[in-house]
């Protein structure tokens, strides 16, 4: 859909829109067919916790006609304490490797969530957001890390499909996740 904008979050009106997308979208509003079919979102935030998160690189969002119909989060590895589901996935980045280096000796950020509003769906807003994290993030940083519950195979796929791979899976909260990597550009370094 061409009439979709890409940029980023830095107004109240749209960390609110942020929040009522994603509570449209938590795991405990939806029906098991919807989750199925259609995935969820686990963390709810709060709008001071959004804005924390906002800086210094605010969230990437997809507007149609000033609306945000999509967003991904990003999360700075000094927040991790902010939100105590995430804890776990924390810990597992900390003891991961991915290329034969520690995952934590890259510059890696976490990419918090991601959502797009239903009638959105199935239209590329998925693959146009991370392309837009991509562009924003990559001078900065190697890697961005996620993690996605295994139940959550349209989410998988999604990620899959735009090159996420696979660090590791492992049990918390009562959810089997899966660590998932995503190269922000290419890792050799050429000496002349």
């Amino acid at each position: 859909m061409t009439d979709i904008v890409y940029g980023t979050a830095h107004t109240l009106q749209g960390f609110e829109e942020i929040i009522a997308l994603q509570q449209r979208n938590l795991e405990e509003v939806l029906t098991p067919k919807i989750i199925e079919q259609e995935g969820f979102v686990t963390v709810e935030h709060s709008l001071s916790l959004l804005e924390q998160m906002n800086e210094p690189y605010p969230h990437v969002v997809a507007r149609y006609q000033d609306k945000i119909i999509g967003y991904v989060l990003i999360m700075l590895p000094q927040l991790q304490e902010t939100i105590p589901i995430l804890i776990p996935m924390f810990e597992k980045i900390e003891q991961s490797y991915f290329e034969e280096k520690a995952v934590k000796d890259y510059r890696y950020f976490v990419m918090g969530q991601v959502c797009i509003d239903k009638d959105f769906r199935r239209q590329g807003v998925f693959d146009g957001l991370y392309s837009q994290l991509r562009e924003q993030m990559k001078s900065d940083f190697d890697l961005i890390v996620t993690e996605v519950a295994t139940r959550n195979r349209r989410s998988i796929k999604a990620h899959q499909r735009v090159g996420f791979e696979d660090l590791l899976s492992y049990a918390a909260n009562g959810e089997q996740w899966k660590l998932i990597v995503w190269k922000m550009k290419s890792l050799l370094v050429f000496e002349g």
